[in-house]
């Protein structure tokens, strides 16, 4: 098994990374983003491959949910919220103003929302 991780920011170099692995022998069999703007870079690049999914390439994202749903089939994701991944930054934040150092583990609920994708 092979595993490569790459830091895309937005659209244009998701699909140029995605383009570069899709064309080579041995092309990933899954996909997985950790956001939407990498999502929808990802997504035209395998289109511009002709490739299927999930028959060719699987493909699971991080989201809000929105995005994922645009494309066919609907992309397998895991749902969060912003909105309190906001609040909990913050939260950390002023805590570690007030205190020179702490240590807290934190957790944020997230749910498996099935596609056709994987």
């Amino acid at each position: 098994m092979n595993l490569s991780i790459e830091y895309p920011e937005n659209i244009k170099p998701s699909h140029d990374i995605t383009l570069q692995y899709l064309q080579q022998p041995n092309r990933p069999d899954v996909i997985f983003c950790m956001g939407d703007l990498i999502l929808m870079g990802v997504m035209q690049a395998i289109h511009e491959t002709g490739l299927k999914i999930p028959q060719d390439i699987a493909v699971i994202s991080i989201s809000n949910g929105l995005i994922p749903t645009l494309f066919s089939p609907k992309i397998t994701y895991v749902e969060t919220s912003g909105y309190k991944l906001g609040k909990l930054a913050f939260s950390q934040m002023q805590k570690s103003l007030q205190q020179k150092t702490f240590s807290e583990e934190v957790f944020v609920e997230a749910i498996l929302v099935e596609g056709g994708s994987i």
